[in-house]
């Protein structure tokens, strides 16, 4: 069985491999494998991963040599934790008969990877193939977490512009957005959408990084001969797609053509089409919209108003005007103690003890993890040699000096005595500090609690014991629950002015009520202790402003680290008529040609 020791130069092997082969992103697995038939001694390593009985190929080191036959099916009844083994006689230049043993460790769910070793029969390799396979069934395991992770953002994405897409108000918007932020979603480098001419033939009418397009421009007409001849054709599997609801270029009244550098493969024409069929849903909508207002508009019947009509409306007026009321700034945000902090790694090495778990409460000097770093031993262990060296030599010195006396010559080639005690102190002292130095680098690799509170990192002693660890990533965090606490809201870019502008007009911080998500029917009062000087984008990707406001443990007891907190800030009185259409003007100033 390999020792720890073993393991972790096996993978640190692995892991130097990769980061030489140019690589970074790639997979550890084939690296692994590749240190393994090197540090093992071994003939071949084989790998496949078996879901619901369909069999994949992993890894194999020698692709055109087959000493074994194994079919799927047999792959498939290696059952988790169980050793088979089969014997090959030699054939080629093979002097002795092979073996191949294997065995199946679980990944996820119902997939599992089988590993199969082939080395000679004199080798016992039945303790390492459990080893190894758990370490190469985790790097999997990894892999196709972070595949998942990348599928669902991008999906997100996608999803996210498709509703912005339906929430278009006008075809010029729609059309702008598409050509966009279309890019930033899909795999292409440039989308044009084009419209039909009254007589015959297309125009362009909007492009991908271009404000002004020119019917002149060679790449313009070019790509309207594209479309006219796809039209022409009939052509609707290729990047260049009608823009209607039904998908034929008979009933299109716009076009859109795909461009990328390279090939267009089948998955970026599978997003192109649906884009697309979605682009023409929501030119139909605004159609529909704009045709039912119309029709609204006709069938609408003008009365001569009376005096009582004038009269409500007069009124209506005048309370929109003169009444008062409370005008209040939404934002949202996170309820987490004042007191926290992220412990990151103090250098590199290898993590050997973990000495807490997720949510365990520790004291302030608690040892929380410590680091195991061989380099600075060893440097430590030659620097002390070295000391040592050097007060042996100053000791005979003085000795030398002191018997013969202070006016003694130096021998043939070599420095006075008192040039070469004077550089042997300097040395001593240099070597000092330089130990103490090192000594105190070793005693801050046991990490150590800075205040007493709650760990906050979910599976430490699975994803960190026995890992190696680079100096400043990320370890685990610490907060003290129960000291004072604070919200983290985040004020949107289009309402900062109305704050800002209210904290102006008084000296006391503006007040505020909040609730946590998970009880919203119960309203809290605080106040705005500070406002960020500078905006930046949040979680979402939307501009915003930092706000803190400080809450005691007492006023908020059933919150948890990081709760969700929706706050509204208090900005004065506002008339009703100003709080009922700000919005209207708000957008009328932003979108307005005039």
């Amino acid at each position: 069985m390999l020792s720890e020791s073993q393991l972790s130069a096996l993978l640190n092997s692995a892991a130097r491999a990769q980061a030489s082969s140019g690589e970074p992103g790639s997979s550890l697995i084939p690296s692994l494998c590749q240190t393994l038939l090197q540090q093992l001694s071994l003939n071949d390593v084989l790998l496949w991963q078996i879901d619901l009985n369909q069999v994949i190929p992993l890894w194999q080191s020698r692709q055109n040599e087959k000493s074994f036959s194994i079919d799927k099916e047999s792959l498939s009844h290696i059952e988790v934790g169980e050793i088979q083994a089969f014997d090959s006689p030699s054939t080629g230049d093979q002097t002795e008969p092979h073996r191949l043993s294997l065995t199946s460790v679980p990944i996820v769910d119902s997939a599992r990877m089988v590993i199969a070793f082939q080395h000679s029969p004199s080798q016992q390799v039945d303790d390492d193939l459990f080893q190894i396979g758990e370490i190469l069934a985790d790097i999997r395991r990894r892999e196709l977490l972070q595949k998942l992770y990348a599928s669902n953002q991008k999906q997100n994405r996608i999803f996210h512009f498709l509703a912005e897409l339906h929430n278009s108000t006008s075809q010029e918007e729609l059309i702008q957005l598409f050509v966009t932020d279309g890019v930033t979603v899909s795999m292409f480098e440039r989308i044009s959408v084009l419209s039909r001419k009254a007589n015959s033939g297309w125009a362009m009418a909007a492009c991908t990084g271009v404000d002004s397009v020119s019917d002149r421009s060679e790449e313009v007409q070019r790509i309207c001969t594209e479309v006219i001849h796809a039209e022409k054709v009939n052509d609707l599997a290729g990047p260049i797609m009608p823009l209607s609801p039904d998908g034929e270029w008979s009933s299109a009244k716009y076009a859109v053509v795909l461009e990328k550098q390279g090939d267009i493969g089948s998955t970026d024409l599978q997003v192109g089409k649906l884009l697309s069929s979605q682009m023409a849903m929501a030119f139909a909508h605004i159609a529909d919209r704009n045709l039912s207002k119309r029709k609204k508009r006709k069938n609408q019947r003008i009365n001569k108003p009376s005096f009582w009509i004038v009269l409500f409306l007069v009124a209506g007026c005048s309370l929109m005007f003169f009444w008062q009321m409370e005008f209040r700034i939404k934002a949202t945000g996170i309820a987490v103690p004042q007191q926290r902090q992220e412990i990151f790694a103090p250098n590199k090495g290898l993590i050997q003890v973990v000495n807490v778990q997720h949510g365990e409460h520790v004291e302030e000097g608690d040892i929380l993890f410590e680091i195991y770093n061989d380099e600075l031993l060893v440097l430590r262990e030659s620097t002390r040699e070295e000391f040592v060296a050097a007060s042996a030599r100053l000791a005979a010195l003085r000795t030398i000096s002191q018997r013969n006396g202070s006016v003694s010559q130096p021998t043939s080639g070599s420095l006075p005595p008192s040039v070469e005690l004077a550089e042997l102190e300097k040395k001593i002292e240099s070597l000092t500090t330089q130990v103490e130095l090192i000594d105190e680098q070793l005693s801050s690799l046991k990490v150590v609690a800075p205040f007493a509170g709650q760990v906050f990192r979910e599976r430490m002693q699975e994803e960190l014991l026995g890992r190696p660890i680079q100096q400043g990533q990320y370890v685990l965090q610490i907060a003290a629950l129960n000291g004072p606490w604070e919200l983290r809201l985040r004020i949107p870019e289009n309402e900062i002015r109305h704050v800002t502008s209210a904290q102006a007009n008084q000296q006391a911080p503006l007040p505020l009520t909040f609730a946590l998500e998970t009880s919203p029917e119960l309203e809290r009062s605080s106040s705005v202790t500070q406002l960020s000087k500078t905006t930046d984008l949040d979680s979402y990707g939307k501009l915003s402003t930092l706000a803190l406001s400080n809450v005691k443990k007492e006023e908020i007891p059933d919150a948890r680290f990081g709760a969700g907190v929706f706050a509204k800030v208090r900005c004065g009185t506002r008339s009703l008529g100003y709080l009922m259409t700000r919005r209207v003007s708000e957008f009328w100033v932003k979108y307005s040609p005039f």
